[in-house]
């Protein structure tokens, strides 16, 4: 693959204006109908985090029907994270002067984040010792990816939790195992979108990740639902009730006009003509997203350890998760950034570089909502779902593939 100078200029002069766009629409924000969530309720998600800040604070629960007796955010979003998020991430907004202001910060870090990971981008690049089209094209996807303006909207982690997943693969690229260790947990404090990654660092035996994932998602955890539990509380019902997605979410997962899980793809296809085989199909998917965790694993404990292994082991243990997950909306899909850069960089074969550039470029372009609300057909819908979920299942293929090629070589 070739590029000279000045089309290399073009792809990062045209990746700063997209990006300048993106910041226009946040700053000042207006009705979008390029998205489901762009005409949505400004830092919505955000005020989840604002408000459990205020109830960790003042001791209230922070789930379920108790946590909005005492409602300090604007209004009510249930929150579903573990209790860490709030503890770390939510006592600290209570430093600005309303949840709005508290919002507006939150934008401002998080901006400030994502265009200091290019530094990150670079740094990685460099150390792998990649060409310059990698470099360019990898923070292109970076700066460009659509889900963002969702994302940023909302006021959700996702793109936070992906970032700090990109600090523990540099980390781990550079061989610092304690630094790979802080940026996993304080990604998964965010949400718990790379909760599989665990499995990585169990087989690679970083002792200090899993003593940290012990203590701040297990005991911790424990020990505050323990705490309202002896209070008359349902602490721990409405706990797993949130974090499982207990309650009946049939109408998110099936039929969602942002939904963009495999989940929603299979609905798409089955549901309408066979509810009984959709279940089964569904069930059987998320039954084999676990099996092949066991499966990487194996073939991990089978390969040389060399840098190669490990990375594609914990890109495969991060995207699990959202292959798993039946509700994936559009700014969760930022939390692919990470993946898409790092094979964007490490990928030597021209034609499997080629490979994850285009499934990159469809997960970062805009969805065909604009023009399915116009013409509200089912069959257009299913494409608008299938355009972001084939990719995605394209990537976990290709990491499959991968893995077992590397298990295979001496």
């Amino acid at each position: 693959m070739k590029f000279n100078k000045k089309s290399l200029f073009f792809i990062t002069i045209l990746s700063i204006i997209i990006f300048i766009t993106y910041l226009k629409y946040i700053i000042y924000p207006a009705c979008w109908q390029t998205g489901y969530t762009h005409c949505a309720a400004i830092g919505e998600d955000f005020f989840q985090l604002y408000q459990a800040g205020h109830n960790f604070v003042n001791g209230y629960f922070v789930y379920g029907e108790w946590a909005k007796e005492h409602l300090f955010a604007p209004y009510f979003v249930i929150m579903r994270y573990f209790p860490i998020t709030p503890f770390v991430w939510g006592v600290p907004t209570l430093v600005f002067s309303s949840a709005m202001s508290a919002y507006h910060g939150y934008l401002v870090i998080s901006i400030l984040l994502h265009l200091a990971s290019v530094y990150l981008i670079i740094k990685i690049a460099q150390k792998l010792k990649v060409q310059k089209y990698q470099i360019v094209t990898a923070i292109f996807i970076w700066l460009t990816f659509f889900s963002l303006t969702s994302e940023w909207r909302m006021g959700q982690f996702n793109h936070l939790a992906g970032m700090f997943l990109l600090g523990a693969i540099g980390a781990e690229i550079f061989g610092n195992k304690i630094l790979s260790a802080l940026a996993w947990i304080l990604s998964l404090s965010w949400k718990p979108q790379a909760l599989f990654v665990a499995f990585y660092f169990w087989m690679t035996k970083n002792k200090i990740a899993i003593v940290l994932f012990i203590l701040f998602f297990i005991l911790f955890t424990v020990g505050y639902l323990g705490y309202f539990q002896a209070q008359n509380i349902p602490a721990f019902q409405e706990f797993f009730k949130n974090i499982l997605v207990l309650e009946d979410h049939h109408a998110w997962q099936v039929g969602y006009i942002d939904n963009f899980s495999v989940n929603a793809f299979w609905g798409q296809i089955f549901y309408p003509t066979n509810p009984k085989l959709y279940y089964i199909i569904s069930k059987s998917w998320s039954i084999f997203i676990i099996l092949m965790l066991f499966w990487a694993s194996f073939k991990f404990s089978k390969s040389p350890k060399n840098l190669d292994s490990k990375i594609y082991l914990l890109l495969f243990t991060a995207v699990s998760m959202s292959l798993f997950h039946k509700e994936i909306w559009e700014s969760h899909l930022t939390f692919w950034l990470p993946t898409l850069v790092t094979l964007l960089l490490i990928t030597k074969k021209k034609k499997e570089w080629l490979f994850v550039l285009v499934c990159s470029l469809m997960l970062a372009c805009p969805t065909l909502f604009y023009y399915w609300r116009i013409d509200k057909i089912e069959m257009f819908k299913t494409t608008m779902i299938g355009l972001k979920v084939l990719p995605q299942l394209a990537i976990y293929a290709y990491l499959i593939r991968k893995i077992n090629l590397i298990s295979k070589s001496k």
